[in-house]
């Protein structure tokens, strides 16, 4: 019964370390997203700053640029918190392996 109960815990433990390895890589594929969206949201400012204030069109800039500015600003923290949920995976990923060495994908 014991070698049986090993099992189930390092199969479990292995499932466990497949799952958060692949959060892992759909955060990292998101913070690839995010570093895109971002880059283009500061092409995006950069040229609505560029753009001539006229009467007609000063509302419209002025809009432009608190929605790119919020955009950046919602990028970033997206970033941060991607990267966050990374350090967790990691955290739990070496708590899992801690218990169950045998748990190692390169097993």
């Amino acid at each position: 019964m014991t070698d049986q109960m090993d099992f189930r815990n390092i199969e479990a433990a292995l499932s466990e370390v497949r799952r958060l390895t692949t959060s892992k890589a759909e955060a990292d594929a998101l913070i690839a997203a995010s570093l895109m969206n971002l880059a283009e949201a500061k092409e995006k400012l950069a040229s609505i700053r560029a753009e001539a204030k006229t009467p007609e069109n000063a509302e419209y800039v002025k809009a432009a640029k608190k929605a790119w500015q919020a955009s950046i600003k919602a990028h970033e923290l997206s970033i941060v918190a991607f990267k966050g949920d990374i350090a967790a995976y990691d955290a739990e990923i070496a708590t899992i392996l801690n218990r169950v060495p045998e748990a190692r994908l390169d097993n």
